[in-house]
């Protein structure tokens, strides 16, 4: 697996996506954009964590265009999180 990026989330933390998840996601979800993905971890509305678990986080942010929020999902191990996939939705998890 390749990296296709790597950025930096509010607490510093490295957060990754790989060759592999980007075509996860652009095969289910072709109007995501890298661009999208990377303003969403770095300037998210809001942040949910999951109800089960909780090294996984939901990072949101509103488009305008599409009236809906970009939900970038990213799960973190040893320090690191890495994007698991991502798409747009009306509602935020609650």
């Amino acid at each position: 697996m390749v990296r296709i990026f790597e950025i930096k989330d509010k607490d510093n933390k490295i957060i990754y996506l790989t060759d592999e998840q980007w075509k996860h996601i652009t095969t289910r979800h072709s109007d995501v954009n890298i661009e999208g993905v990377k303003e969403t971890i770095l300037n998210p509305l809001i942040i949910k964590q999951d109800k089960i678990d909780r090294f996984l986080l939901y990072y949101y942010r509103f488009n305008k265009l599409k009236r809906s929020y970009l939900m970038v999902a990213v799960k973190y191990l040893n320090d690191e999180g890495f994007i698991i996939t991502g798409f747009y939705t009306r509602h935020i998890r609650k």
